[in-house]
C-alpha cells in the first residue's frame, strides 16, 4: 500500500509511551529516545541533532519556554537554519486528542513532501506539556525514508518529554472465555463489518488448549461465511516456514548457522562477500538489510528456482542487524531450500514445499482444509472472494489475481480456515505439541520466537513472527496482506491465549481491531476499541490515500500519445499503455487499471505529475511518472524501489 510519506511521518511524529531503558536524555533532561544502532547525536546550543547513518534522516529537536506551538517551530528553525522560509508550507495539521500520548496539544507542519525530482522530505511538528513545547524538525528524502524506515520508527516513536512518565502497573491476567465475552465480539465484528465495508470475516479465539470461539460473519462474496470458510492467510504463512526449517534443524539436515551456499552452491546476491556468509536464518530475519521488491515477483510468473535466480540482482541497504528490512523473496527462498534439503529438486521446488508442508504440518494437525495449490479451491470450496480496494470503494476480482503469491508461496501462499489456523495456533501454544502429537521440537520452535532485530520502539522481529506486548504481557504475533485479503494471529505464550482473524478484503484495519477487541475482553481492559473502529470507519471513503487527497480522473489523452504502446523493463517486464476513449490504460498482462492523476496539495517546485493506479488490486500501489525526454521513459515507484520502462 502506497500512502504519500508525508502523512506516513506525520503519524511518526506522534510519541508513543515506551519503556524508559536506554534512553538517550537530551542535555536538559527534558526529553528522551532511543537511538538506533549507527545513529548519532551532535549537542548544539540550545538544540540537539540526531543523524542516521551519512545523514541520511536529519532530525532536530529542542525544548522551548514557550506555549505558542508555532513560535517553538520558528524558534528551533532560527537556532538550526535562520535562512529557511519557514513561510513555504504545504500542509499544517493539528494532532487528534486520542493521539497526543500524554501531550496537551500538538502540530505538524510540512514543508516539501519528496515530490519534487530530488525527493526532498521536510516537516516539524510540536507538542506543549505544562507550558513548555517540543517542537522538532525532520528533513530526508523519500529514498532514505526507504532504507532507514524502521530505525526512524524506532527514535520517532520512542521520543517522549521525560516529565510525562506512566506506571504501566501488574500485567494483566486472563480471565476464562464465556458467553458473554463471545456476545460482545459477534457484536463487535458486526459493527466491524458494516462500518469498514469489509465483506466477511472469520474469527477463532483459543485459550488453555481449546478452540472456545470459531465463526464467521458477513459474505464471502457467493454466500455466507463459516469458520470453515478458505481464505489467504498471506504472511501468517512466514511461520509455517520458520517452522518447517525447525523441524530441519531438528532432524540435523541443516542448523540456523549454516551458510545458504552450503544446502544450493549456485545461491547468490549482488555481493560476493555476502553470498559466501548469509545464513538460513539470515534469510528470515528480516535483519539483512534488503529491501521490499513485491512488484517484481508480482509482475512475473516466476517459478522458485527462478524466485531464487532473481536474488543475484539483490543489494543490500544496511548491514546485518542494522536495520528491520521485510523480504518476501528471502524468506520464500528459505522454504524452497528447506525443501531442497528435504530430497527435493531445484525445478520441482514449488510442488517439494508444497508435499512437505503437507506431510510434515497439515495431515499431523488435521489442517484437512488448508492448501497451497490454486487448483485445490475448486475442490474444497467455500473460499471466501478477494476484495481489493480501488479508488472508488471496495472491488472484487477473480481468485486468479492472486495466483502470483504461488511464486513466493513459503511467504504468503497458504489458503486457509480459522478451524485450521485455530488447531495450528494451539500446536504453537503448546510448544510443538498438539493432542499428543509433536510437530517440532520445544526448543527450535520457541527459537523462531527470539528478537533478531528491533522494528519499532515497542516490537522485535523473530523468525516469521513479531514480538510484542499486551497488558503487560508478552505477545508473539504477525499479520499478513495480499491483493484481496488480511489477515492477523497473536497469542500470549505465557497465558495461553491466541486469536485469529481472517477476511477477504485488502489492506483492512479489522483484523487488529478483532485482535484488540478480543484481547481486551478477556484481560478485562476498558474497551478503546469501539473508538477507534470509529475512527477508522471514517477512513473508509478512501482508505489507500489521506482524505483530502485529490485525484483527476478527466485525462487529457492526448498527453499520453507518445507514450501509447509497449514498454519494458527488465525486472518487472513488460507494461503497454493504451488509451480507450477518455481512459488511459497500464497493463503489465496479469493486471490493468485505469490511470489518475494525483493533484498535489499544494506547488512544489520541481514537482513532476504523478499518476496512480485507479483500480483494484493495483489502486495506489502502482505510482507512474512519464517523462517526454530523449529517450522517453516510464517511472515505476519512487525512491530507491523505482523502476524505469524503456520502449520496447
Amino acid at each position: 500500500m502506497k500512502k504519500k510519506w508525508w502523512m506516513v511521518l506525520v503519524v511518526l511524529l506522534l510519541p508513543i509511551m515506551t519503556s524508559a531503558q536506554d534512553f538517550y536524555v537530551d542535555p536538559t533532561g527534558s526529553f528522551q529516545f532511543q537511538l538506533p544502532t549507527g545513529w548519532t547525536v551532535d549537542e548544539r546550543d540550545g538544540f540537539i541533532v540526531v543523524n542516521a547513518p551519512n545523514e541520511e534522516i536529519i532530525t532536530v529537536l529542542s525544548v522551548e519556554n514557550t506555549d505558542d506551538l508555532q513560535e517553538s517551530l520558528d524558534l528551533l528553525w532560527a537556532k538550526y537554519d535562520p535562512t529557511f522560509d519557514t513561510s513555504t508550507i504545504l500542509q499544517t495539521l493539528d494532532v487528534p486528542e486520542n493521539q497526543l500520548q500524554g501531550f496537551e496539544a500538538g502540530v505538524a507542519v510540512v514543508y516539501a513532501d519528496g515530490s519534487g525530482s530530488d525527493g526532498t522530505f521536510i516537516s516539524a511538528g510540536a507538542y506543549i506539556l505544562d507550558g513548555r513545547t517540543y517542537p522538532s524538525i525532520v528533513i530526508t528524502t523519500i529514498a532514505a525514508l526507504q532504507r532507514r524506515f524502521s530505525q526512524y520508527l524506532i527514535f520517532s516513536q520512542s521520543y517522549r518529554a521525560t516529565s510525562a512518565t506512566t506506571d504501566a502497573g501488574d500485567a494483566a491476567q486472563a480471565q476464562p472465555w464465556d458467553e458473554t465475552m463471545a456476545a460482545n465480539l459477534r457484536e463487535f465484528v458486526e459493527l466491524a463489518l458494516a462500518g469498514l465495508n469489509v465483506p466477511g470475516a472469520a474469527v477463532a479465539v483459543v485459550q488453555d488448549g481449546q478452540i472456545v470461539f470459531a465463526e464467521g460473519f458477513g459474505s464471502t462474496g457467493d454466500g455466507p461465511v463459516n469458520a470453515d470458510t478458505v481464505f489467504l492467510i498471506a504472511s501468517l504463512s512466514k511461520s509455517m516456514t520458520t517452522l518447517a526449517m525447525a523441524q530441519a534443524v531438528d532432524e540435523g539436515l541443516f542448523t540456523w548457522e549454516t551458510p545458504v551456499i552450503d544446502v544450493l552452491p549456485t545461491f547468490a546476491v549482488a555481493d560476493p562477500v555476502i553470498t559466501q556468509t548469509i545464513t538460513m536464518e539470515n534469510l528470515v530475519c528480516a535483519c539483512s538489510g534488503v529491501p521490499r521488491r513485491d512488484f517484481e515477483i508480482l509482475f512475473n510468473n516466476f517459478s522458485a528456482k527462478e524466485m531464487i535466480d532473481s536474488l543475484a540482482t539483490f543489494e543490500f541497504f544496511t548491514d546485518f542487524g542494522e536495520a528491520f528490512q521485510y523480504s518476501n523473496q528471502l524468506v520464500a527462498s528459505a522454504g524452497y531450500l528447506t525443501a531442497l534439503a528435504r530430497g527435493g529438486t531445484l525445478d520441482t521446488l514449488n510442488a517439494d514445499f508444497a508435499n512437505m508442508l503437507e506431510s510434515s504440518l497439515f495431515q499431523p494437525l488435521g489442517m484437512a482444509r488448508s492448501t497451497l495449490r490454486l487448483d485445490d479451491l475448486d475442490t474444497l470450496g467455500n473460499v471466501a472472494q478477494p476484495h481489493g480496494q480501488s479508488l472508488e470503494g471496495l472491488q472484487r476480482f477473480d481468485l486468479s489475481g492472486e495466483a502470483w503469491v504461488t511464486s513466493i508461496a513459503p511467504s504468503g501462499g497458504v489458503w486457509s480456515t480459522v478451524n485450521d489456523m485455530a488447531r495450528y495456533l494451539l500446536m504453537v501454544i503448546g510448544e510443538g505439541e498438539l493432542q499428543g502429537v509433536r510437530v517440532v521440537s520445544a526448543d527450535n520452535l520457541k527459537h523462531t520466537w527470539q528478537s533478531q532485530i528491533q522494528i519499532s520502539a515497542t516490537t522485535e522481529y523473530g523468525l516469521g513472527w513479531i514480538l510484542g506486548q499486551y497488558a503487560g504481557n508478552p505477545l508473539i504475533f504477525h499479520d499478513g496482506n495480499a491483493l484481496g485479503y488480511s489477515s492477523l494471529m497473536g497469542f500470549l505464550p505465557e497465558q495461553g491465549v491466541g486469536v485469529v482473524v481472517l477476511v477477504n478484503a485488502a489492506y483492512s484495519p479489522l483484523p487488529n481491531l478483532v485482535l484488540t477487541r478480543a484481547l481486551e475482553l478477556i484481560y478485562d481492559q476498558p474497551d478503546k476499541t469501539t473508538a477507534a473502529l470509529a475512527e477508522a470507519a471514517e477512513q473508509v471513503g478512501n482508505p489507500l490515500v489521506p482524505n483530502d487527497a485529490r485525484f483527476n480522473a478527466q485525462l487529457d489523452v492526448s498527453l499520453f500519445e507518445p507514450f501509447v504502446g509497449a514498454w519494458r523493463n527488465d525486472a518487472l517486464g513488460d507494461l503497454t499503455l493504451r488509451v480507450d476513449g477518455a481512459d488511459v490504460i497500464v497493463d503489465f498482462g496479469e493486471y490493468e487499471s485505469r490511470v489518475w492523476e494525483v493533484i498535489p496539495q499544494a506547488a512544489t517546485t520541481g514537482a513532476e505529475t504523478i499518476y496512480v493506479a485507479a483500480d483494484a488490486p493495483l489502486a495506489g500501489q502502482v505510482l507512474l511518472r512519464f517523462r517526454d525526454g530523449t529517450p522517453p521513459q516510464i517511472v515505476f515507484g519512487t525512491g530507491a524501489v523505482a523502476y524505469t520502462f524503456s520502449r520496447r
